[in-house]
C-alpha cells in the first residue's frame, strides 16, 4: 500500500513540475528526485509523507543543497528559491511587488 501511495505521489508531483526541477530559475530535466519539504526529522509524519504539498521535484544538485549535503553556492541558491516563493505569494495575494531586488 505504501508503495502505491508513493507511486501516485511521484506521478502527481512530476506532472505538477512539468518533469523539471522546481527550484527557482532551474530548468533541469535530468537526475530529478522527489524531495520532502518536511522530512521526518523536520516535523514530518507518516500522513505528511504522502501529501503532495509536502514534496517538490528537484534535480540532484538542488536536492543536495536543500538537504544540506552541498554547501557550495547554497546561499545564492537559497536566496533565489526564497525570492521565487515570495513572488508566488505576492501573485497569489494580488499584492504588487514594490520592493527592490
Amino acid at each position: 500500500m505504501a508503495d502505491e501511495r508513493m507511486t501516485k505521489l511521484r506521478l502527481m508531483a512530476f506532472m505538477r513540475a512539468g518533469n523539471k526541477c522546481e527550484w527557482a530559475e532551474c530548468e533541469s530535466r535530468s537526475q530529478l528526485q522527489l524531495a520532502h519539504i518536511h522530512g521526518k526529522g523536520m516535523g514530518g509524519n507518516e500522513q505528511r509523507k504522502y501529501d503532495p504539498e509536502n514534496v517538490s521535484v528537484l534535480c540532484m544538485t538542488h536536492h543536495d543543497i536543500y538537504d544540506g549535503r552541498k554547501q557550495q553556492g547554497s546561499s545564492y541558491a537559497v536566496r533565489m528559491l526564497l525570492t521565487a516563493y515570495l513572488k508566488g505569494k505576492w501573485n497569489e495575494s494580488g499584492t504588487e511587488n514594490t520592493g527592490s531586488n
